[in-house]
């Protein structure tokens, strides 16, 4: 549960599942699929377990030994909780991973969905029972379209390894003003760290000069009644 994007990946599933949910159901359904992630020779399987009563969430994890495995992956399972054709899946996962060439993606699109006649097919049925063009026509659309039970499995490997000298550091254009205001004031130690250290930390603070207002503490910053004014002058600097 470490770092924004995991807390996100780990919970998504069960979001999902319940988005629909009417407060009507007795039963607080859990996702039993875990996060896998391997990495260092090992395999760790993550599960969250909500509990709605009590407004907590417990950590279902398990370890086990990898022999052979070097590389760092990730793999999560998704609920299909919209009304989408399967394809229309396939097409977005196949223009994601593009312009991400340095990671290997793998999608499995499985069709888990009845086999019911379609809501034409029934319609013309029924309100045209003698009308044999409109079922051999709506019999042909079925036919001509792709197996929707079959796993469509897509692979994009990695086309070259990550940067070793790759430096994500985040543009203070990229943040909104109250996504700025928290970098700074979820700083854990305070006491210690300088307002500097932290805009140093932004790709436009390499170019700030050390004045005595950014040399001062986080703590002593922020215990100025006028530090959200302050705040966004450095922002809008």
């Amino acid at each position: 549960m470490l770092g924004d994007a995991m807390k996100q990946i780990l919970a998504l599933a069960y979001v999902l599942i319940h988005s629909s949910d009417d407060g009507t159901a007795f039963i607080n359904e859990q996702w039993n699929k875990p996060l896998i992630i391997r990495c260092n020779g090992r395999e760790t399987h993550v599960r969250i377990i909500v509990d709605k009563s009590k407004q907590t969430h417990t950590l279902d994890i398990k370890e086990s030994n990898l022999v052979g495995h070097d590389d760092t992956e990730i793999k999560i399972f998704l609920p299909l909780i919209v009304d989408l054709d399967i394809h229309e899946i396939e097409s977005f996962c196949r223009i994601y991973p593009l312009l991400t060439t340095d990671i290997s993606f793998k999608f499995r699109l499985v069709d888990n969905s009845s086999d019911k006649p379609s809501e034409d097919l029934q319609e013309a049925a029924v309100n045209h029972p003698n009308s044999m063009k409109i079922l051999q026509k709506k019999l042909m659309q079925v036919l001509s379209t792709p197996a929707r039970k079959v796993p469509i499995n897509i692979e994009y490997p990695a086309l070259h390894p990550i940067s070793t000298k790759w430096n994500n550091i985040c543009s203070i254009h990229s943040l909104m003003p109250e996504e700025f205001i928290t970098k700074i004031t979820n700083v854990y130690d305070q006491e210690s760290i300088s307002l500097y250290d932290v805009l140093q930390r932004l790709r436009e603070g390499n170019n700030m000069k050390k004045t005595d207002e950014t040399q001062i503490s986080i703590s002593e910053f922020l215990s100025n009644p006028d530090h959200p004014i302050k705040l966004k002058n450095v922002m809008l600097s």
